[in-house]
């Protein structure tokens, strides 16, 4: 991330002495660099802390310190300003463009982050330049964001432990207009990109350097400009940690070829000997980390180039990596997406059978409905008929008795006074 240099603010003196010691132990811890606006002007701060900060902590920490930059910013007249952070944006080296930040395996050291707040009368995101990253105005209690206090020096051997050696640089000077001495690059646009503002805004273009007639910087020089200031003795550790594949503390002639191969340096073999047997100081065959780091005094180019192509390298791999799982990721859901196709004609067949028979189903229940009823309509008629004739056959046996009692009634008056038809009845009872 580059920025322009700017002046020295006017301390001199012991004031100027004290604010360069307090800038070099800044610079020994994490430290993100952490843009934000405050009435109207963008404040760059370099913000450190003991490790990498959580999502959280890191927010935490922004509010708080940007609150008290606020207090000693804030113009005459003006309501005090809470900072509050809606939302953060890192400036990715590796794609050249500023990105969301979710998660802080994205943080590295010296990384260009910016805030955006929630809009307010009080507050709109301007899109300006970003200015030089300097120290808050008021000193940072740094033992209070983690779990440790006080300066945190990197280890002296690139696994932890304390191998003594006298050769490890010293932290790199840190003036307070910017972390990158007085040949600092050019400052880039901040985040937002456009006339958007807030969590609108869209990412603005890679850095560029401002135009000074013909002095832009050319070949190893540019390629220096357009990579990170990274600390030397993080560089050292990073490669020797890549080479020692094994973790055995020390490397030999064919680590450090694998090392030059891998990130396609392609020295010859004499010469991959010839820059071991500069490492090897003892002759046993082998390079150890007090060695490695005065070799890496002899080579700092080599070892420069073998930092940013190695984490190239790592970084194009990963995107292969993650290549490979997104397309197997694709395939898998294409044929996942056939099954479920398949499946859904298969459900949508068996759909329409059952619903066919649903209505064949209905047609028959409508049909024995209707039987039912007739049948029912029958039988009630039957039942009907059954009774009447029922009545009719207690008249007719009503009719009947009357009809016997009336004749025997006549008989017996008849044969009193001797009817002809009782002596006809007895003639014919005798000729049977």
């Amino acid at each position: 991330l580059y920025f322009i240099g700017g002046g020295g603010g006017g301390r001199c003196g012991p004031e100027r002495d004290k604010e360069k010691r307090r800038t070099q132990k800044i610079m020994s811890l994490f430290t993100v660099l952490v843009c934000a606006d405050v009435y109207g002007s963008k404040v760059n701060l370099a913000i450190p802390f003991p490790g990498v900060p959580t999502i959280p902590e890191l927010k935490h920490t922004v509010e708080k310190v940007f609150d008290q930059e606020a207090s000693f910013l804030k113009p005459p007249g003006y309501p005090s300003l809470e900072i509050k952070v809606s939302r953060i944006q890192i400036y990715d080296d590796t794609y050249l463009k500023w990105m969301d930040l979710v998660n802080s395996s994205q943080l590295h050291t010296y990384d260009q982050l910016y805030v955006f707040q929630p809009q307010s009368p009080w507050h709109v995101d301007l899109q300006k330049d970003l200015p030089a990253p300097r120290p808050p105005s008021a000193p940072i209690p740094v033992s209070g964001y983690g779990a440790h206090g006080g300066v945190h020096h990197p280890p002296a051997s690139p696994y932890g432990q304390q191998q003594p050696h006298h050769h490890q640089p010293p932290p790199p000077a840190y003036p307070a207009s910017s972390p990158y001495g007085h040949n600092a690059p050019p400052t880039f646009a901040s985040p937002g990109g456009g006339s958007g503002y807030g969590h609108h805004a869209q990412p603005h273009q890679p850095p560029y350097y401002q135009s000074h007639g013909n002095d832009q910087p050319t070949g190893a020089a540019a390629m220096a400009r357009e990579r990170p200031n990274i600390p030397k003795d993080q560089k050292v550790q990073s490669v020797f940690r890549d080479i020692d594949v094994q973790q055995k503390s020390w490397i030999d002639v064919s680590d450090l070829e694998r090392g030059f191969r891998s990130r396609g340096i392609d020295f010859s073999s004499a010469t991959v000997q010839e820059l071991f047997s500069k490492g090897d100081l003892n002759r046993d065959g082998r390079i150890d980390w007090g060695e490695w780091v005065q070799w890496a005094d002899l080579y700092p180019n080599t070892l420069e180039v073998m930092y940013y192509r190695g984490k190239e390298t790592m970084d194009e791999e990963q995107l292969s990596r993650d290549r490979a799982a997104t397309q197997d990721a694709i395939e898998r859901n294409r044929q996942r997406e056939a099954e479920l196709r398949r499946q859904l004609e298969d459900l949508n067949h068996e759909y329409n059978q059952l619903t066919n028979q649903l209505s064949d189903y209905e047609n028959r229940g409508r049909e024995s409905a209707n039987r039912r009823n007739l049948l029912e309509q029958q039988e009630r008629d039957l039942l009907e008929q059954e009774i009447k004739l029922e009545r009719q056959k207690d008249q007719l046996r009503a009719s009947q008795y009357r009809f016997q009692e009336v004749a025997q009634t006549f008989d017996g008056a008849a044969m009193g006074q001797g009817s002809p038809r009782r002596a006809k009845q007895d003639q014919l009872h005798q000729f049977r």
